[in-house]
C-alpha cells in the first residue's frame, strides 16, 4: 500500500539573526511485509574456501563517468583551495588549531578480515557485551570472541546468504550492529549492483545473543519502487522497536557518482527480525529539499542507549566544492503510527566543508579516492548530534575530516564544525563513538584512514574531550606500503571505517580500519581491528619503570590460578585482583616478598568468565605489573 502525505519543511539560517519559513512538500511512503525466507546457524556452516578469480584493470563500476565526473569537481577544488607548491612538513599529530587533552590508550590491536580482491576494504565491526565481535569487509565475515583472544569462524557474505535464491553473487558493502537491549546482532549487505538485473538488500538478525548461534536471513527488494532503479551504499541504525536502512537508487548502466535518483528510508520491524516472522515495513521516498533529492541518508542512533519511537538522519551537500548547509531529519512514529511524518531542518554550519582532494601516496602517481563530503557516522546524547564526514581542508588544501556538533536537536538546533587535519598528511573515511562517562559529557573517539608525501595508509583515532579539545592523533596501525591494486592512477582506500563504543564499559571503543599492506610483491589493502579507551575512562595503567619478570599459568583459568616472580631485592607488595576497568575485585596480599623467585596461586571458582586483571604494586605506589586472567567457563 501506498499512500501519499504532507511534510513540514523547516529552514534556519544563521547569522545576523534567526529567520524562519516553511513550505509544504510531498513524500511517499508504502508500507510491505517481507518473509521469513531462511535462516542458518552460523557454526554450522561447513568450511568456505572463499575462492576468488579477479582482474584488476581499473576502478569497476561505472569507472569512465565515474572519473569523468569527480575530475570536474576536483579540479575545481584544487583550483579554489590550492595545496602547496612544497610538501608541508609533517606536523606533531596534534589536530590544527586546538588545545591538546590526554591521548587514548590502545589496549590491542590485531589484524582483521583478509583482503579478498575486492576494493575498497569497507570495514564495518559490532561487539557485544560479552565480548563476541563480529568484522567484516566487502567479501567476507570474521566471528572473535576478544574475552578468549579467538578466532571462531570465517566466512563470505556469499555463504552467509546461503539460505536466499535468485540474488545476485556481487555481494559487498556489509554494515553491522549490536542491540544493546536486546542482546542481538543484525548485519546488512547488497547482493548485485548496476551490472546485475536484480538487486537485493540482504538483513541478518541473530536470533539469540549468540552470535554462532541461528540467524533469520531476509531479502528487501533493490528496485522498490519499481523504476528500474538499484540499491547502493547503505547505512543503519536502530530505535527501540525498529531498524532504520538508508540507502541510494541509482539508474542502471552507469555510476552511482552519475546515475543518482533519490535516497531511501527503510523503516523495518526488527524484534520480528530477531524471531524470524514476517517482517513489516515502511519506505520513505522522494525526500527533498527545495525541488531537489537529499542525497547520501546516515541515520543517527543513540550514544549510550536506543531512542525511540522517532529517528534522526543527517545528510549534506555532498558534491560541492564549498558549503555551509547541513539536513537534519526527522521521523516521527513507529510502524503502527498512522500519523508518522517526516521533517526536514536546513542548518547553516560554520565552518564549512567541501569535496575532499584524492589523498596522495609517498613515491608515486598513484592517488587514493575521496570521492565526496557525505555524513559517514553520528551518534544522538543529551540532545546534541555529533557527526563525522570527509572534507577538504581549506588551509593545505588537502583532504582532511569534519567533525560536526548539533545542539537543541529537538527544538531550535544550531550546527558548528571542526576541520581535522595535520600538516603533511590526508585524511579520509572517518566514523565516531560516544565514550563519555558522566550524564553531561559529549566525549567522543574518533576513528579514520590517514596518508601522506611520506606516510603509507593507515589507521588513526583520537579522542575529543566534549568542551572544544582533541587529543594527539594516535596511529593505530601504520602502512607498510603503498596501495596499488587498480590499473591507471586511482585506487581505494575504504569507503567505511567501522566503530562502537562497548555499552557495559564506558569509554572502551573498538575500530576497524583499513592501511596499505604488503604479502610478497602484492600491494594491497589490509584491515587493522583495535581496542581504545578514553582517557577519562577507569583504566589500567601501568607506571614507566620496573616491572616484575613473571610466568603466569594457566591463562585462560579455568578454576586454579599461578604465577611465578623474581624479586631482586625484598619488598612490600599490594596483590590486587581488579576488573578489566580497574576497579578492585579482591586484595589477596599486602607485605613484605623475600628477594629471588617466588609464587602466587589462587582458586577462581568464585570468579566470574571473562577478562580480569592482576595488578602488583609496591608501598612507593609504584605499578609493577599488570596482566590479564582470562576466566573460561569449564
Amino acid at each position: 500500500m501506498r499512500k501519499k502525505a504532507l511534510y513540514l519543511l523547516t529552514m534556519i539560517m544563521l547569522g545576523s539573526g534567526l529567520h524562519l519559513f516553511s513550505q509544504e512538500y510531498t513524500y511517499e511512503t508504502q508500507h510491505a511485509r517481507f518473509g521469513p525466507i531462511g535462516s542458518l546457524v552460523v557454526e554450522e556452516i561447513e568450511e568456505d574456501w572463499q575462492f576468488r578469480l579477479n582482474q584488476f584493470p581499473g576502478i569497476t563500476e561505472g569507472n569512465r563517468t565515474y572519473r569523468q565526473h569527480l575530475v570536474h569537481l576536483k579540479r575545481e577544488t584544487t583550483a579554489r583551495f590550492p595545496r602547496p607548491a612544497q610538501p608541508v612538513t609533517r606536523g606533531d599529530r596534534r589536530v590544527m588549531g586546538t588545545s591538546v587533552t590526554p591521548d587514548p590508550t590502545i589496549l590491542r590491536s590485531f589484524k582483521g578480515n583478509l583482503f579478498s580482491n575486492s576494493a575498497p576494504n569497507d570495514n564495518t565491526l559490532a561487539i557485544s557485551n560479552d565480548g563476541q565481535l563480529i568484522s567484516a569487509i566487502n567479501t567476507n565475515i570474521y566471528f572473535y570472541n576478544v574475552i578468549e583472544d579467538t578466532l571462531l569462524k570465517t566466512m563470505s557474505l556469499n555463504n552467509f546468504s546461503s539460505p536466499l535464491t535468485g540474488i545476485s553473487q556481487h555481494q559487498y558493502d556489509p554494515k553491522l550492529l549490536y542491540d544493546p537491549h536486546e542482546d542481538r546482532f543484525i548485519l546488512v549487505f547488497l547482493a548485485g549492483a548496476s551490472s546485475d538485473t536484480k538487486t537485493d538488500i540482504i538483513v541478518g538478525f541473530s536470533e539469540t545473543e549468540d552470535m554462532m548461534g541461528k540467524w533469520h536471513v531476509y531479502s528487501l527488494p533493490g528496485n522498490p519502487l519499481d523504476d528500474t532503479s538499484w540499491t547502493d551504499f547503505p547505512a543503519i541504525a536502530l530505535s527501540e522497536d525498529e531498524l532504520f536502512i538508508t540507502v541510494n537508487l541509482l539508474d542502471y548502466g552507469t555510476s552511482w557518482q552519475t546515475s543518482f535518483k533519490q535516497s531511501i528510508v527503510w523503516q523495518v520491524d526488527k524484534m520480528a527480525g530477531y524471531r524470524g516472522e514476517m517482517l513489516d515495513s515502511r519506505l520513505w521516498s522522494d525526500i527533498v529539499f527545495d525541488g531537489v533529492n537529499i542525497r547520501n541518508l546516515n541515520p543517527i542512533q543513540g550514544a549510550n542507549k536506543l531512542y525511540g519511537p522517532n529517528m534522526y538522519l543527517l545528510s549534506n551537500r555532498n558534491f560541492t566544492v564549498y558549503s555551509d548547509s547541513v539536513f537534519l531529519l526527522e521521523i516521527t512514529g513507529n510502524l503502527r503510527d498512522h500519523d508518522a511524518a517526516l521533517r526536514i531542518t536546513c542548518l547553516h554550519t560554520s565552518p564549512g566543508y567541501g569535496a575532499p582532494p584524492d589523498a596522495r601516496q609517498p613515491n608515486t602517481n598513484k592517488v587514493l579516492a575521496t570521492n565526496d563530503a557525505r555524513v559517514l557516522g553520528g551518534f544522538l546524547y543529551n540532545n546534541v548530534i555529533q557527526f563525522v564526514a570527509n572534507s577538504i581542508d581549506t588551509t593545505t588544501g588537502g583532504a582532511a575530516v569534519y567533525h560536526g556538533k548539533i545542539t537543541n536537536v529537538n527544538q531550535n538546533p544550531v550546527s558548528t564544525g571542526r576541520i581535522i587535519c595535520e600538516p603533511g598528511l590526508e585524511f579520509g573515511y572517518p566514523n565516531i563513538a560516544w565514550t563519555g562517562n558522566t550524564l553531561f559529557s559529549q566525549q567522543a573517539m574518533i576513528g579514520f584512514n590517514h596518508t601522506g608525501d611520506t606516510v603509507f595508509p593507515g589507521v588513526s583515532a583520537l579522542f575529543y574531550d566534549g568542551a572544544g579539545g582533541y587529543s594527539n592523533r594516535m596511529v593505530i596501525k601504520e602502512g607498510e606500503h603503498l596501495i596499488s591494486i587498480f590499473q591507471g592512477t586511482y585506487e581505494r582506500w575504504g569507503d567505511y571505517t567501522g566503530i562502537q563504543r562497548v555499552y557495559n564499559q564506558p569509554g572502551r571503543v573498538w575500530i576497524a580500519g583499513m592501511y596499505g599492506d604488503r604479502v610478497g610483491l602484492s600491494r594491497r589493502l589490509g584491515t587493522q581491528i583495535a581496542e581504545l579507551v578514553s582517557p577519562t575512562a577507569e583504566k589500567p595503567v601501568v607506571q614507566e619503570g620496573r616491572k616484575l619478570d613473571a610466568a603466569l599459568y594457566p591463562n585462560p583459568v579455568v578454576d586454579q590460578f599461578g604465577m611465578e616472580f623474581f624479586l631482586e631485592e625484598p619488598e612490600i607488595i599490594s596483590i590486587e585482583l581488579r576488573s578489566i576497568t580497574g576497579q578492585k575485585i579482591h586484595r589477596f596480599f599486602e607485605g613484605m616478598v623475600p628477594a629471588g623467585e617466588n609464587s602466587l596461586m589462587f582458586s577462581t571458582q568464585n570468579l566470574a568468565q571473562g577478562v580480569h586483571l592482576l595488578w602488583i604494586t609496591n608501598d612507593k605506589g609504584e605499578v609493577l605489573f599488570t596482566e590479564r586472567v582470562i576466566k573460561m567457563v569449564p
